[in-house]
């Protein structure tokens, strides 16, 4: 019984130990017997696939002044929204983001009647990278982007004025006389329509939470396109209110780009600033133009401070100079409070 019961224990160690005590061929290591290689120190590597974000703002201000001195006395109000959309592809070398960003903003003041939107800005930018191995943050990149303006844009003058725009005929001005709070047209909807697209080196050193460089150098083209839209150049040395035509040009130039932002508190206050300039080099406008006219500079600033998930007040800085359309830099600061609720 002993010899037996032997032989069984051994016939089932057998079983259990084979797979670890087959042959091994000279110089071959064993899959079981090598642990992974631990990752590098400090080394993260960035998650693969796709990665979806989006929120949803609201933007409120309320302000209701009586015989305040110097403030027309009434209510202010401003109410507006903004929408955030990113779709980013991470593969190997490849990396692809997308970027939708709506804003619409209507204010009503105590010298006009009804709402008049106060900002009113769609953009849509795809920027494609490729990553060479060595080193990582260097290689090639293409981009193309769209800005417009959703609805059309109009003013209203607290006072009987008279208007004048040039005669598209190229005859005398035409003037009008427009009565107080009536509606005087300047821009249709998707007005102007700014088309840009680059392709060049891009370059991003610094990508960690508290600091981020990245900066973009190429050749691209931009694209101006409008449908009758005016502009607002009031003259204050005569009389009537000077509506002068949006340009429209195709133009191909170099572009420079640079983006930083970081986080002066973690997860609490943060900052931005995203610069583009676009020098023309070719244009499709008639005539010589001197060499500041050919430079469009583009200026985004942002400072956050998040009180929680929902809550935030920020500080937007937009800097703007597209000579095509007008000559004068366009500057406009905001503060609001956010109420923001995330959607992805």
């Amino acid at each position: 019984m002993l010899k037996k019961t032997t032989l069984i224990s051994f016939a089932l160690s057998s079983m259990l130990l084979s797979p670890l005590a087959r042959a091994q061929a000279p110089g071959e290591i064993l899959e079981d017997a090598v642990p992974p290689a631990p990752p590098e120190e400090g080394e993260e590597k960035p998650a693969e696939g796709w990665k979806l974000t989006g929120n949803l703002g609201l933007t409120f201000s309320f302000n209701n002044a009586s015989n305040v001195v110097g403030v027309d006395s009434g209510t202010t109000l401003a109410i507006g929204g903004v929408l955030g959309f990113a779709a980013n592809l991470r593969s190997g070398p490849h990396q692809w983001e997308n970027n939708l960003l709506l804003q619409h903003t209507q204010t009503k003041t105590p010298s006009i009647n009804g709402f008049l939107k106060s900002a009113d800005n769609l953009e849509l930018k795809s920027t494609y990278f490729y990553r060479f191995e060595n080193p990582k943050w260097f290689g090639p990149f293409g981009k193309a982007n769209l800005r417009t303006s959703i609805l059309s844009g109009f003013t209203k003058r607290p006072a009987q004025v008279t208007t004048t725009r040039p005669d598209p005929a190229g005859g005398a001005p035409i003037t009008r006389v427009v009565p107080a709070q009536t509606r005087i047209d300047l821009t249709g909807a998707f007005e102007p329509l700014l088309i840009k697209e680059a392709v060049g080196a891009f370059a991003h050193p610094i990508e960690t939470d508290e600091f981020t460089l990245r900066g973009r150098l190429g050749i691209g083209g931009q694209h101006i396109i409008n449908s009758g839209g005016v502009l607002v150049k009031d003259d204050a040395g005569t009389p009537e209110l000077e509506l002068v035509p949006l340009g429209e040009a195709n133009e191909l130039g170099s572009v420079l780009e640079l983006d930083l932002k970081g986080q002066v508190v973690k997860d609490v206050l943060s900052w931005g600033l995203e610069t583009e300039t676009f020098l023309a080099l070719v244009t499709s406008l008639e005539g010589d133009l001197e060499f500041v006219d050919r430079i469009n500079i583009d200026v985004n600033g942002k400072l956050s401070l998040k009180l929680n998930d929902w809550l935030s007040f920020d500080y937007a800085l937009l800097v703007r100079r597209v000579p095509v359309v007008t000559l004068d830099v366009q500057v406009q600061n905001t503060v609001i409070a956010n109420i923001t609720y995330e959607v992805l």
